[in-house]
């Protein structure tokens, strides 16, 4: 389980795997120096945002969050399956 994750899948090419597989960690060294220790403001804590986040909220109002970005990379065939719209959520196994 990945949580809030971003999951990111480039359709299959005819060029060579070394090129492609070091242009996608070119993009998640970018991502992750864009992201990590980016700041948000959360100024909506209150009970109702508290059951809606699944239990994880901040303790006050106005209260800073901090991105920790993590990122993994793998080659290979991938199966995707869309499960819910659940309070407005989009949910994917892969």
């Amino acid at each position: 389980f990945a949580g809030d994750a971003i999951l990111v899948v480039w359709p299959r090419s005819n060029e060579e795997l070394e090129r492609v597989t070091r242009r996608a960690v070119q993009c998640a060294i970018q991502i992750k120096e864009q992201l990590t220790g980016y700041e948000i403001l959360d100024d909506h804590s209150d009970s109702k945002d508290f059951a809606r986040s699944g239990g994880s909220k901040c303790s006050r109002k106005n209260e800073k969050m901090v991105l920790n970005v993590k990122l993994g990379i793998g080659v290979g065939k991938i199966s995707i399956l869309h499960i819910g719209g659940f309070l407005g959520r989009m949910e994917y196994v892969a």
